[in-house]
């Protein structure tokens, strides 16, 4: 599609404006590449957006604590999509010898730009969703400086549901947000939201949402499970061999490396990633929280960490 002024980018300000990007101070950057792609991307006049689908087939409900079904991937989805876009791009002659990979590496509303182009809409649940693909897809852009055939179509109404796409009266993911963080339509409070809460934080959880970290501690994928639009959305995937919470609670610095190094599960760093162990373990009675609790405390490297020093006086 075009790259062109950016229309969503007024909901975007109004968004920022309320503070609804909790500590994620980097969404306030860069405001004038956000509102014009073109003042970024002086040479580039087309945007090719891909999708690569991830679904793994959750429930809403589990037997115990999990991760997004985007985290499980055994490569970091950034480097997966780069390396498969960049093999797109080499194989593809009308493509110039000038473009541009993006995968969260620009200030680009991707999702508001994938939704011109047709394929898609913007839901309730500030998701990108494909009528024939669904929600479960990690978004990534080539850029070029090739002026495309357009294929862009005027989103469809949010208040209906039409075979391309839109919400109507649909309300299951607000219905079903255990933590209110999509009370309103179109709208995401990432203060509230399990995934925010367990990923980009690095501050202690507070604990009014505590109870939500046994069915997902890293990430949350509850408004995409509900979602009519991702029934029967599974794809197979390399997934990821996940080390028990116990495990994950006592991380040293080498084991945080052995199992997670090259995906996406570093996003939470190693602090974070004991805090939620911590929590959900807790929430679930699992027996071995004590144990977990006192190795924490006693290991010097960790002993500075004020957010881990105040979970662990809070569970206690």
């Amino acid at each position: 599609m075009s790259l062109t002024k950016e229309p969503h980018y007024q909901h975007f300000r109004r968004w920022l404006a309320r503070g609804y990007q909790a500590k994620m101070r980097y969404l306030e950057n860069n405001q004038q590449l956000r509102a014009d792609p073109r003042k970024f991307a002086k040479d580039y006049h087309s945007a090719l957006i891909v999708g690569l689908p991830y679904g793994a087939g959750d429930r809403k409900q589990t037997t115990k604590p999990r991760v997004a079904q985007y985290a499980r991937l055994r490569r970091d989805y950034h480097r997966l999509l780069r390396d498969k876009l960049q093999t797109v791009a080499k194989n593809q002659l009308w493509l110039p010898s000038s473009y541009r990979i993006t995968v969260d590496s620009a200030p680009l509303l991707e999702r508001a730009l994938a939704s011109r182009g047709g394929q898609g809409f913007i839901g309730k649940n500030t998701c990108f969703i494909s009528p024939e693909h669904g929600s479960y897809l990690l978004l990534a852009e080539i850029l070029t400086s090739n002026r495309l055939p357009v294929d862009e179509q005027l989103p469809p109404a949010p208040d209906k549901r039409a075979k391309r796409g839109g919400c109507g009266t649909c309300r299951r993911c607000q219905v079903h947000c255990p933590t209110g963080a999509l009370n309103e339509d179109y709208t995401l409070d990432a203060n509230k939201c399990l995934a925010y809460l367990t990923i980009e934080n690095r501050g202690v959880i507070p604990k009014q949402y505590w109870q939500h970290l046994d069915n997902y501690f890293y990430g949350c994928d509850i408004c995409q499970i509900v979602c009519p639009y991702n029934r029967g959305k599974t794809t197979k995937t390399d997934p990821l061999t996940m080390p028990t919470l116990a495990e994950i609670a006592t991380l040293t610095e080498q084991a945080y490396l052995r199992y997670f190094s090259g995906t996406a599960m570093t996003r939470a760093k190693r602090q974070g990633l004991i805090r939620n162990a911590l929590i959900a373990m807790h929430v679930s009675n699992d027996p071995q929280l004590s144990t977990c609790l006192e190795t924490v405390k006693n290991r010097a490297d960790l002993q500075d960490n004020q957010m881990l020093r105040e979970t662990c006086s809070m569970i206690q």
